[in-house]
């Protein structure tokens, strides 16, 4: 009973997805545009050089494609929708359902998200058949290692975003704060260049956040940049943060109901 309810709120995610064709339009567009920029850039550079902070024609744009992948799996949406739901006493109509309202956002998220990447890997497998021969490959236990942590960390991440929403408790607004939170994880999380081309304490900074195992984490470990034994010890580092943003959520969750009056905040 339980994961029919859970499949019918995918369903319903993929639905509400494909209701906004203009907004799907303009963050596949975004999608294809963004590799292909980054693309774009470092064959510039590679032309006059054979490496740039540490990578090589092919190490890099094998770092491009993986990270698009990967941080495609980071981005739920999940934030704006719960907000809302507080502002605007849309809260009322999911605490009467038969699953708590954060398991149902978790379940929206991961049918988003699903849709979201598999847009991604389709633009990501265009690019690897064109570049096929200019790419790294990596053996099975460090791709199978950067996958792991992938998917721990889009776990990890779908927890921040609700954190970020459940903040309408006490806030005017979320989309202000949240939007700078996300600017600041979609910088810190590789997506945009390798972290490690910066300087060594920039990367030390990112570590000690939760953003850069989103995408620059998996990708070095993708790329055999990091030993299967780092990347484990990145894996518990996940592990850890999503602990601590689940409590986060709970105490949440918990003072500020007590503030909500059906009526919205």
């Amino acid at each position: 009973m339980r994961w029919k309810l859970n499949l019918r709120i995918l369903e319903n995610a993929w639905v509400r997805s494909f209701t906004w064709r203009g907004d799907i339009f303009f963050y596949r567009l975004q999608d294809v545009v963004n590799p292909l920029a980054q693309i774009i850039i470092w064959e510039s550079v590679f032309r006059t050089r054979d490496t740039f902070g540490g990578y090589t024609h092919e190490t890099m744009l094998s770092y491009v494609l993986v990270s698009t992948f990967f941080f495609a799996l980071s981005r739920n949406w999940i934030t704006g929708n719960v907000g809302e739901d507080i502002k605007e006493g849309k809260l009322n109509q999911y605490l009467v359902k038969p699953l708590s309202y954060i398991t149902y956002n978790v379940w929206m998220g991961i049918g988003r998200t699903a849709l979201a990447t598999l847009f991604a890997l389709a633009v990501v497998a265009v690019l690897v058949v064109a570049y096929r021969g200019s790419l790294y490959i990596p053996d099975l236990p460090h791709f199978a290692l950067a996958l792991a942590v992938t998917l721990a960390a889009f776990f990890m991440n779908m927890l921040l975003s609700i954190a970020l929403g459940l903040a309408a408790f006490w806030m005017t607004s979320v989309e202000g704060f949240g939007n700078a939170v996300m600017f600041g994880r979609n910088f810190l999380a590789g997506s945009m260049f390798p972290l490690d081309i910066v300087s060594p304490l920039f990367v030390s900074v990112s570590a000690a956040l939760p953003f850069a195992y989103t995408s620059y984490v998996p990708a070095q470990i993708f790329l055999g940049k990091m030993t299967i034994a780092q990347g484990l010890a990145a894996l518990a580092v996940v592990g850890c943060w999503t602990m601590i943003l689940y409590i986060v959520v709970r105490l949440e969750w918990r003072f500020g109901i007590r503030r909500y009056e059906g009526t919205g905040i």
